[in-house]
């Protein structure tokens, strides 16, 4: 029961997130909007104006727009970021290309990050996959 209700407050804390970076309203995020939720929620201050810098690229892009429930895969990512971090560093001397990066995150945590959303985290970390603890904050 305990767990039942801490998901159902997940769902509806990622459901208020997702609407405040939706800023048409159309129930789907654009890479840029996503990138920007990112770089406002997750993201270590001192890296912020970088990642907004790699982001501007995105306004005009053609990326596929991001549903509600790839948003709620990209939490469970988060929830995981330990893990997949880990498995990550042990490749460190490895180009990791965003497929590979995909299958990391399906195998290790279960997770199915669409390909809009390793495209934005791509772009954000400069297609080093390897540095996405720096970037991204532990929760």
């Amino acid at each position: 029961e305990f767990s039942s209700f801490v998901s159902k407050i997940r769902i509806h804390v990622q459901k208020l997130e997702f609407n405040q970076f939706d800023k048409d309203h159309d129930e789907y995020l654009t890479g840029y909007e996503f990138a920007l939720y990112i770089i406002a929620s997750h993201s270590s201050e001192r890296f912020r104006e970088q990642l907004l810098g790699r982001a501007e690229h995105l306004k005009t892009g053609s990326l596929n727009q991001i549903s509600f429930e790839e948003f709620c895969e990209f939490g469970k990512f988060l929830q995981n970021i330990d893990v997949i971090t880990g498995v990550i560093e042990e490749r460190k001397d490895i180009p990791i290309p965003s497929n590979a990066f995909a299958t990391i995150t399906k195998s290790t945590a279960n997770v199915q990050l669409s390909d809009t959303i390793v495209e934005v985290l791509f772009l954000l970390l400069d297609n080093q996959p390897q540095n996405i603890q720096l970037i991204l904050e532990s929760r």
